[in-house]
């Protein structure tokens, strides 16, 4: 398996203030990229996660479990310039594995 892809983990740390529109908003700054095996989701497991076909999913390999070392709940994640939302999180002995869907 070769971890040749950046995921980052995207972590809510608190509010803002925006100048522009003047408001306080939420902000997700993705965290230190952790290099990930990407491979597109088969249709079969598909069908069992979703119960139908859907576009756009993949499933992450990490070679650390991201949730271990840092304490959070991982909720979305950016590859390249796509957000995706973590549907279904295994653990593994020596490794993590995320189900990821296309956020639009």
């Amino acid at each position: 398996m070769r971890y040749d892809t950046p995921m980052y983990p995207m972590v809510n740390n608190g509010t803002s203030y925006s100048y522009e529109s003047g408001d306080y908003s939420d902000v997700e700054i993705p965290e230190k990229a952790v290099m990930a095996s990407i491979i597109a989701m088969p249709d079969e497991v598909m069908r069992w996660m979703f119960g139908e076909l859907k576009q756009d999913c993949l499933i992450a390999h990490t070679p650390i479990n991201y949730h271990q070392s840092n304490g959070l709940e991982l909720e979305k994640v950016q590859i390249g310039t796509k957000f995706y939302k973590v549907v279904k999180m295994r653990r593994l002995r020596r490794k993590c594995v995320y189900y990821l869907q296309r956020i639009s």
